[in-house]
């Protein structure tokens, strides 16, 4: 029972002896504390709001005075709150997305980035003000945020160790060591968020691989609960989780308050009753307002009393929040004229009732009885900190552990890391090893005298300067908008074919480390035109693994099963003629919620249909979704742009514009929104079913309003098997009817008809029943596989052989063919390009700042002979910003890319072709721009005026390599995972590729087998073509250092005496022939003699010039070779068929 390890492990029950246990063994707690607050007002500060930037924008900048220095807008957010909070209570706090929720939260644990207390607010920690609190005992807040922030590459179980080492106090049990109490209290959170199972795999996130996002979500809550804070507030930290782990979270929530006497406050967007029956204390907030605060069981009746409706089976939560909504909220009759309406006549009647009365007694006695002891408290925390803390640390230091021990735990957490990321770790180490051993061989043998290059000047050329540039960091702006809602315009609605989509004996078996595993077992269903189908069950059931095996989106493994479309094989256009609503909202952040929507309709709509008519179909989406009023907005960033609503409405949106003609899969749409959002999102579904869209949905944590939504119910259990396919019917009575006949209990009159089936088949009051076993012998079941045999043997009489599906469209992969995809995609980069302007504006500055520095630091190097060599040096060095605008180039790829392979691939909207092509020409026009003018400075900083045909050259050499810039940098990011490793491998690359240029070592110098390194290196045709361009034909004028000066024989003058020699083909110059003694010889007559050691020939320029966009030519088409390799799949299914193939042989034998 008290062995996390063990499968009886009762969390309760260890709890309580831990306690036990400390207070019998005289060790220390963890400080404890409630707190107060009144008249508490919040403001936000932040720069104004401005409109998307833009490559124009940016340059007219310095034009604009006013943009110099924008104005701060200040925001009250929170205005006059008061409440009370004991030791050891939960609070829970309501309020629609944009109330104040989250600033509260924020507020209360210290996180006061662009906040700010007004100085007549009160906020106390049992007597403690708020500024003393957030100074010296911050360790003794925690806030949980709503996203998900964890270091992907460390595993479940090392991101919960580091955690509780950070906090393991120097006060524990007698006999337990830390590394004890720390293997100990990781193994119980683990148990008890059902996590053991992921101890050894990477917490990954939205790019890599790892945990589930609800798995993520409980390791986010673990690493929290782990600190033992003695505030803690949790954002909406239910986001993502079924209505079963959301049970979970919160009941442990509600034992370690009740047991360690921790307070806790939560934001829950969607609670159910069970969830809100856990609460003691409620807060909610209407547009930053509080509305009532007092006992959680009191809010309804408070409400109901003022004269609000509250409908059968709705939430306590669900009713609260509906309040503060206009459009939900629903007067009780009678009442129409009495009840306030505004946020500010909601706060003039909390503030005039007796509940707020008796709230204010009790905050005065608080105060008064805490004020007078504020110093004693302190001095109390100050000492318990004290014994928990390791020894050595400051009193007044907030960490648990000391600075060394800090330093330990993050140096084996990047350690961890490190090895846990093997892929770019080792590609780094080979990289670096391969680099280490050519610059070894490249040298290897060097005659001693080149160590000895400051005492013999000339021999070898030193760099002058040494240039480094920056990765670009992009910040770009967006626009916030505010949520309407849904605005139906009559006959707009896509319209869909009247066709069945129906599956049976559907399976799923993929490998899971050499075994076979199945996580779909014998799915049977259907989706009728005009009906809604929720999916349900428990975590791990298979819902999203049903929605994509459905949708024709399985990435490997093995699917077995039938499909029909009208009783028919599934079309060629299936994919095409579905829309997959996803339940991460993927999009281009640049974009406009109509471009983005024009963006689908061009691609995803037949190239029979008109352009005009394609646009004006999606400013009906528009209007249909309700988006007019931030049509125009920036998509940004999650929390920098549309709120959460806005953004799934625009993925909604994105689908519908395609004119799905046969359905429409939804993977939890609800997910993260509230619950006035989610209604507001279901009523819009319904309405695109009743247009004859066919709709299935997977959906967590319904509410018996959102439920009652659906026609019908899909229920799945765990290994994947179907526990109920059947309607809902008028309040849930036909799926309640058939679960009150076999469950052990009947479904309450006031329970969530949802929640309770997920109790049921969840086994949490089942009982242990087979629910898919009942399933199958069921009368019900006989029915629907009578329906599925009807339905295979039936073809519509009133279509054609190919259905109407895809009718009026173009047959095959996509909707339109290659030519027409490609301008479109163009279009899109280039707007993301033209208001990227942080990315324009670091790569303009990179290029032209780094090649000013070059230039200026060997400007005018003259014609003596290092003059020559460092001219052809400060080539190598603007040569030397390739890396870094290559890994400038490599976010912006993977941006793209994400977008297309997350969402528009598996929809067939577009070729990869394309996608791949598109970025590479968008990149032109501006690598032409700033080939340009870096040529400018370059050539007339270092060579000076030249002939116009040597500057055209040097300028086509300039223009040249910035468009081997954008090639190189798409070649190697596009196969790979990331830009990470990317970067890596293109510093490898330009490392061999700049050491083989011809100038740190010349070809003949090199070792034999390096030849064909010179050769190849795009390198060696940039620097020789540049550098015969700007030197050749210059003479060479020695310097006094570089002259040879000898003594001619006694009688001779310098002149006859170097006569024999110099008619033998010399190839210097004798300075003063005439003179008797001291005879000055410069070895060299032109800057060419110095070329030509580095193999550059000014009869080689062309062709240097014509090898250069042979290179660009290679990327380009090594590019579309490697993604069709390592992304597509087609090297994997490559190997597989050998393997097939010798199988086969070995077996035949």
């Amino acid at each position: 029972m008290l062995n996390p390890s063990s499968p009886s492990f009762d969390f309760q029950a260890w709890s309580r002896t831990l306690v036990k246990l400390r207070s019998q063994l005289k060790v220390p707690t963890p400080p404890r504390s409630g707190f107060a607050f009144k008249s508490l007002t919040v403001r936000g500060s932040s720069a104004a709001i401005e409109k998307q930037g833009t490559v124009w924008t940016m340059l007219t900048f310095p034009l604009d005075p006013r943009a110099w220095f924008p104005p701060k807008q200040t925001k009250t957010i929170l205005q006059g709150l008061d409440g009370l909070v004991h030791k050891g209570e939960l609070l829970l706090v309501l309020g629609r997305p944009g109330s104040g929720c989250s600033t509260f939260l924020k507020t209360i644990t210290g996180q006061m980035r662009d906040l700010d207390i007004d100085s007549a607010s009160i906020l106390q920690y049992t007597g403690v003000p708020h500024r003393i609190m957030t100074r010296q005992f911050k360790g003794e807040l925690i806030y949980n945020g709503e996203v998900d922030e964890n270091l992907p590459y460390l595993t479940v179980g090392q991101t919960l160790e580091f955690a509780a080492a950070m906090r393991t106090p120097r006060a524990r049990l007698p006999g337990i060591t830390r590394k004890d109490r720390v293997k100990h209290v990781v193994q119980v959170m683990l148990t008890v968020f059902g996590l053991s199972h992921t101890k050894n795999t990477i917490v990954g996130n939205d790019y890599v691989r790892g945990v589930s996002g609800g798995e993520r979500k409980r390791v986010s809550i673990a690493e929290t609960a782990l600190s033992e804070a003695a505030i803690s507030a949790w954002d909406n930290s239910t986001r993502g989780l079924d209505a079963e782990s959301a049970l979970h979270f919160v009941s442990r929530l509600r034992t370690l308050s009740d047991l360690t006497q921790s307070s806790n406050a939560a934001a829950i967007y969607q609670s159910s009753q069970s969830i809100f029956d856990l609460f003691d204390k409620i807060l909610v907030l209407y547009e930053g307002r509080e509305i009532f605060f007092g006992p959680a069981s009191s809010a309804p009746d408070y409400f109901e009393r003022m004269g609000w409706q509250r409908h059968a089976r709705q939430t306590s939560g669900d009713y609260l929040t509906t309040i503060t909504d206009p459009e939900q909220r629903i007067a009780k009759e009678g009442h129409e004229d009495s009840v306030p309406r505004t946020p500010e006549d909601f706060s003039r009647h909390w503030l005039n009732s007796t509940e707020y009365a008796r709230l204010m007694e009790e905050i005065d006695k608080y105060q008064k009885d805490f004020d007078l002891q504020q110093e004693t408290t302190r001095k109390q925390f100050e000492s318990i900190r004290h014994n928990l803390k390791a020894k050595g640390m400051l009193r007044r230091a907030t960490q648990t552990v000391s600075f060394p021990m800090q330093t330990a735990l993050c140096v084996k957490r990047a350690t961890q890391q490190l090895w846990n990321d093997k892929g770019s770790t080792f590609t780094t180490l080979i990289g670096e090893i391969i680099i280490a051993l050519v610059v070894g061989s490249i040298f290897y043998g060097a005659d001693v005298l080149v160590f000895l290059h400051d005492r013999i000047p000339g021999l070898t050329t030193k760099a002058d300067s040494k240039l480094k540039g920056k990765a670009d960091v992009e910040q770009p702006l967006v626009v916030n908008s505010t949520p309407v809602q849904v605005v139906v315009n009559k006959g707009t609605a896509p319209q869909a074919d009247q066709g069945v989509f129906a599956w049976r004996k559907l399976t799923y078996d993929v490998m899971i480390k050499g075994e076979s595993r199945r996580l779909l077992n014998d799915a049977c269903g259907w989706v009728k035109p005009g009906s809604m189908i929720a999916l349900m069950g428990v975590s791990g059931a298979g819902k999203t693994t049903l929605l994509n095996a459905l949708a024709q989106r399985m990435p490997a493994g093995d699917v077995k099963g039938e499909f029909y479309v009208n009783g028919k094989p599934l079309p060629e256009s299936f994919k095409s003629d579905v829309g997959y609503v996803q339940q991460q909202d993927v999009h281009l952040e640049t974009s406009t919620v109509r471009e983005a929507l024009q963006f689908s309709a061009m691609l995803r709509q037949s190239r029979d249909i008109p352009i005009r008519q394609k646009l004006e179909f999606a400013e009906e989406t528009i209007h249909l979704l309700g988006m007019d009023d931030f049509a125009d907005a920036i998509v940004g960033l999650p929390g920098k742009g549309l709120n959460a609503e806005q953004r799934k409405r625009l993925s909604i949106g994105v689908e519908l514009a395609g004119k799905p003609s046969l359905l429409l899969f939804l993977d939890e749409p609800t997910s993260g929104l509230d619950s006035q959002s989610s209604e507001a999102i279901l009523a819009l579904l319904k309405k695109l079913a009743a247009s004859g869209l066919g709709i299935l949905c997977t959906i967590h944590q319904p509410s018996a309003m959102l439920f009652q939504r659906f026609d019908r119910l899909l229920l799945m259990a765990r290994g994947g098997k179907v526990a109920y396919f059947g309607d809902i019917g008028n309040s849930s009575e036909a799926v309640l009817r058939y679960f009150d006949a076999r469950a052990p209990r009947r479904c309450k009159d006031a329970e969530n008809p949802a929640e309770y089936i997920l109790g049921m088949i969840g086994n949490t009051d089942g009982q242990g029943i087979d629910w898919p076993g009942l399933w199958d012998r069921s009368t019900e079941a006989n029915v629907v596989s009578t329906e599925l045999e009807r339905i295979s043997k039936s073809s519509s009489q009133t279509t054609s052989p190919e259905s109407d599906l895809g009718q009026g469209r173009t047959h095959g992969t996509y909707r339109i063919p290659l030519s027409s995809q490609l301008p479109i995609v163009c279009r899109r980069i280039f707007q993301q390009y033209w208001r990227s302007t942080t990315y324009i504006a670091s790569k303009f500055i990179l290029g032209i700042a780094g090649t000013l520095f070059i230039g200026f630091s060997f400007f005018q190097p003259g014609q003596s002979i290092l003059g020559v060599q460092n001219a052809i040096f400060s080539i190598l060095m603007v040569c030397a910003m390739f890396s870094s605008l290559v890994q400038q180039i490599m976010p912006k790829f993977i941006m793209q890319r994400t977008v297309y392979e997350v969402r528009e691939k598996h929809s067939n909207m577009y070729s990869w072709v394309a996608l791949i092509f598109a970025n590479i020409l968008v990149e032109i026009p501006y690598h032409l721009v700033l080939g340009i003018i870096t040529f400018a400075i370059f050539n007339y900083t270092v060579f000076g005026i030249r002939s116009p045909e040597d500057q055209g050259l040097a300028l086509l050499f300039f223009t040249y390599f910035y468009v081997l810039v954008g090639t190189f940098a798409v070649m190697v990011t596009a196969p790979l995972p990331d830009a990470t490793t990317a970067g890596r491998i293109t510093t490898v690359l330009f490392s061999m590729m700049i050491l083989f240029a011809g100038v740190f070592q010349t070809p003949t110098a090199l070792p034999g087998f390096w030849i064909f390194m010179y050769r190849v290196s795009p390198m060696t045709y940039l620097v020789g073509g540049v550098s015969v361009s700007g030197l050749s034909g210059d003479p060479v004028v020695c310097s006094q250092s570089e002259l040879a000066v000898f003594q001619p024989p006694a009688g001779d003058t310098c002149g006859s005496y170097m006569q024999p020699y110099l008619e033998q083909g010399a190839t210097g110059t004798l300075l003063n022939p005439s003179a008797a003694a001291n005879c000055s010889y410069c070895p060299l007559q032109y800057a060419d003699q110095i070329l030509a050691r580095s193999g550059m020939y000014y009869q080689d320029r062309w062709r240097d010039w014509a090898f250069g966009f042979a290179y660009i030519a290679f990327n380009i088409l090594a590019t579309f070779v490697l993604y069709s390799l390592l992304r597509l799949g087609l090297l994997g299914s490559g190997f597989n068929k050998v393997k097939q193939l010798f199988r086969r042989k070995k077996a035949a034998q």
